[in-house]
């Protein structure tokens, strides 16, 4: 269930985002952010990268019809390019997603730890293992003005992953946009 009720989270307009951004979003376009840096631990010298991430949008709809085709995580393999398989197991809230895009050198399998959401709230979510293991997120949905705001952000640490930061901060953004941009659009209702 939801963490934390939706009348606390902050609406559209206190969102970290520039007024550029936030007009963007306004006009039905999908904001999506990821930096990642590579560096040498300064403790242990080992090399490491870090990835931060955000992504926003504004459904349409109202949440309730919005989240008909958001929370449906097994159809995702039907609704986006580049996901070939879309599996949920119900019981330990676990979203596994083969990922493959033919921009980039990368085929994952994603595994989120993830309720189902069917109604408007924040909801975290882990990365167990893969390429970003320990990965760590919140998914909010509130209602804003008669339609729909998901943002989404997330944070990690660790090893270096084997691909250049830019690689991995332009797969990152390209894979959670994409999918927002065909789960966003009024085609997709």
């Amino acid at each position: 269930g939801a963490v934390i009720p939706e009348q606390q989270i902050q609406p559209l307009a206190k969102l970290p985002i520039s007024g550029t951004a936030r007009a963007k979003i306004l006009a039905g376009e999908v904001y999506a952010s990821c930096k990642v840096e590579s560096f040498a631990d300064p403790l242990t010298g080992q090399n490491t990268q870090k990835l931060n991430f955000k992504i926003i949008g504004l459904h349409p709809r109202n949440c309730p019809r919005a989240l008909r085709v958001i929370s449906q995580y097994e159809t995702f393999k039907d609704k986006i390019d580049f996901v070939t398989r879309s599996d949920y197991d119900e019981k330990v809230g676990l979203l596994t997603l083969a990922v493959e895009h033919g921009l980039f050198p990368i085929k994952l399998l994603v595994k989120f730890n993830i309720p189902r959401i069917t109604t408007p709230g924040e909801y975290p979510y882990t990365f167990p293992t893969g390429i970003l293991p320990g990965l760590k997120g919140h998914i909010r949905l509130f209602e804003e003005s008669g339609r729909c705001l998901f943002y989404t952000d997330a944070s990690w640490r660790g090893s270096y992953s084997g691909y250049p930061s830019a690689i991995l901060s332009l797969f990152a953004e390209t894979a959670a946009k994409a999918p927002m941009e065909k789960i966003f659009l009024p085609a997709s209702l």
